[in-house]
């Protein structure tokens, strides 16, 4: 994956790369990292939507829980959260939280989406035809 500057892609040197348009994926060394099934995977895909940014706990309460929070919730939060980070150790992608919330620092480069939205945004002030181009590598 790359980082878009100035219209042009620029490859970073990541050890990871995370995939959230489609099915939620990581890889290692372009190697699938099988993820558990369930709210640990649930809570990276949107740790990763919200890549460097805080995701306050209730927000992800709400989200791993849809109908009712269980009055444990928040310990289970932070359980899962400890799983993430051992899936992520000795990568240059982090968790930091506090009471507030947690917050994925991911790499440059590392993520589809991050990639996507600066394709998107390039092809917008570019002519049509260099436009296509654009639109069309953020869809592959």
């Amino acid at each position: 994956m790359g980082s878009v500057v100035g219209g042009d892609a620029v490859v970073a040197d990541v050890d990871a790369a995370f995939r959230v348009l489609g099915p939620v994926e990581m890889r290692r060394d372009d190697v699938l990292v099988p993820l558990p099934e369930g709210q640990v995977t649930q809570l990276l895909g949107v740790l990763l939507v919200n890549a460097n940014r805080l995701v306050p706990v209730d927000t992800l309460m709400a989200i791993l829980w849809a109908d009712e929070a269980p009055a444990s919730s928040r310990k289970m939060v932070q359980v899962r959260i400890s799983r993430l980070r051992a899936l992520l150790d000795g990568t240059r992608a982090e968790i930091t939280g506090s009471r507030a919330g947690y917050r994925l620092d991911v790499p440059t480069g590392s993520l589809d989406l991050t990639e996507f939205r600066e394709l998107v945004a390039a092809a917008r002030g570019v002519p049509p035809a260099d436009a296509v181009g654009l639109l069309g590598r953020a869809l592959s």
